[in-house]
């Protein structure tokens, strides 16, 4: 590989990180700090054609795949809850996710659940945890809007003779899914993995940000929640003397957290997590305008089984008293119960073109453009308007104009 042609990629699989972290756990690769957000630098060779093989921006699993349903595959789709109140409260949504790999520690399917939850460190950062027991999986519910190095210490906290369920956002488990297939010691102990439907990851900063308009400045932050103690719950800040500041979680999304996210994040195509064996979302209620609701309620889960082992794990979850789960048979009405990731599916194509046209333009060739196929985003645009298409185009280009892309 010439030079020329390797910082080219460098600056590809740089711009478009997501974050997975496992080119820094299996090849040592370098990540800077920028704007709240880490990125990785200075990639050799070997670094760059890792890369190639397990970033989600290189569409690998996208362009493979043979469902035709704009929601990815399914062996089963379920509306649901946990059946446990203490996970149902403190969880995102419906808990299911921490009640399944409750499930599976304490059936003996898995010794343990790779997941994320709060550095003990700083509270606005991540650290990755092997968890054992009910209380550490209960410790890490709820959604963690803040980017971190997900994957970075993964071989460093398995124990190669156990197995392991890995909860994680949709890229982490792509990229992992991506990677196992290159390591078969780690593929044998990873037995499932579950993700959640995914809008973004925002930075630190957004954290940061979040905390000051509720008032209170970085060294004064305990804890953070960004979700959950209900559903949808509030973004809650604790201060080191206890008390508590908080805000509605839509207004926590909608005016800071969802207006800082990564690059990546803005041209995902499996925000619904399709590449692991189970993924939850919020089945939110839809008002009489068709638009979700977010009033405060008991949390409820739309839930996909992705592959077999999926659905025979849901299956057994429910008959030991774990989960409730129905089938869920509204599929039409997902548009509107998750209207994000239905734009974003279809929408994708125009986003694409916007950024080939600016790359073209400064001379970049549309080098710098997720390697998605064509054609999959163009049936994937059939779910909606040409006039929409053609605003997504130019509001790309003009997006990419301003510096906000």
């Amino acid at each position: 590989m010439k030079e020329k042609e390797l910082n080219r990629k460098e600056k590809f699989y740089s711009e478009y990180c997501s974050g997975c972290g496992l080119c820094k756990a299996v090849k040592g690769v370098q990540y800077v700090d920028y704007n709240g957000f880490s990125y990785p630098v200075s990639m050799t060779k070997e670094q760059v054609e890792l890369c190639e093989k397990i970033c989600p921006v290189n569409g690998i699993n996208y362009n493979k795949r043979q469902d035709k349903e704009l929601w990815g595959p399914n062996y089963g789709v379920y509306k649901g809850w946990s059946l446990d109140d203490k996970i149902r409260y403190e969880a995102a949504s419906g808990g299911v996710i921490t009640a399944m790999a409750c499930f599976l520690v304490e059936t003996g399917k898995c010794d343990a659940v790779i997941q994320i939850g709060p550095s003990s460190d700083d509270p606005c950062e991540l650290s990755l945890y092997a968890n054992e027991k009910r209380e550490q999986i209960i410790s890490c519910a709820s959604s963690r809007y803040i980017t971190g190095i997900t994957y970075d210490t993964i071989l460093k906290i398995i124990d190669f003779d156990k197995k392991y369920v890995v909860i994680g956002k949709p890229c982490d488990i792509e990229a992992l899914i991506n990677y196992t297939k290159l390591d078969g010691e780690l593929k044998k102990c990873i037995k499932y993995t579950m993700t959640f439907f995914c809008a973004g990851a925002p930075s630190k900063n957004a954290t940061l940000k979040l905390a000051e308009n509720l008032g209170v400045q970085a060294d004064q932050i305990d804890s953070v929640r960004y979700r959950g103690n209900g559903w949808p719950g509030k973004a809650t800040v604790t201060l080191k003397d206890k008390s508590e500041r908080h805000m509605d979680y839509i207004d926590s999304w909608n005016q800071v957290l969802g207006r800082n996210i990564r690059k990546m994040c803005k041209f995902c195509v499996n925000g619904v997590g399709t590449y692991a064996d189970i993924s939850c979302g919020d089945l939110w209620n839809l008002n009489q305008n068709q638009r979700p609701e977010f009033t405060e309620g008991k949390g409820q889960n739309i839930i996909f089984a992705r592959s077999k082992a999926g659905s025979d794990l849901l299956t057994e979850a429910r008959d030991s008293g774990y989960i409730y789960i129905e089938d869920y048979t509204k599929m039409d009405d997902l548009k509107y119960i998750q209207p994000n990731h239905f734009n974003m599916q279809t929408t994708m194509i125009g986003k694409i073109i916007g950024l080939k046209l600016c790359t073209v333009c400064v001379g970049g060739g549309g080098s710098l453009v997720p390697k998605y196929n064509i054609e999959k985003l163009y049936k994937a645009s059939k779910g909606t308007s040409k006039i929409k298409l053609v605003r997504t185009v130019i509001g790309t280009v003009k997006r990419i104009i301003k510096g906000s892309i």
